[in-house]
């Protein structure tokens, strides 16, 4: 996976694009033609999670940064999706996560006198 841009103010609060795959419902075999989205999706920047995701595509999310700092940091998702239809049964959901490292990073601020 990559987000684009990589970086963010260390306010938070900016909207960056999360890139990868099977992020919305699938079938057995991971395809759906068209796919549709899940029924909740969630991300992390290191272990802080976004203030808001939204799910685009099955491939692209978008995520409002939260606050923080630091360089070389993993990002997380969580995508909840309904069970496919061949175990499907009222209310069935799964859960899949995924984890890239060193993706996204908080520049330091620089201070001048």
């Amino acid at each position: 996976a990559r987000v684009v841009p990589s970086e963010a103010a260390t306010r938070g609060g900016e909207t960056v694009t999360i890139e990868g795959f099977s992020f919305g419902n699938s079938d057995i075999d991971g395809f759906l033609d068209p796919p549709r989205a899940p029924i909740q999706v969630e991300a992390w920047v290191g272990n802080t999670r976004c203030t808001s995701t939204s799910w685009m595509s099955d491939s692209s999310l978008r995520c409002t940064t939260p606050p923080g700092t630091g360089g070389n940091l993993s990002v997380s998702v969580a995508v909840t999706a309904a069970c496919t239809e061949d175990v499907y049964y009222n209310g069935c959901e799964r859960t899949m996560t995924g984890s890239s490292p060193n993706v996204f990073g908080y520049p330091t601020p620089l201070v001048t006198s």
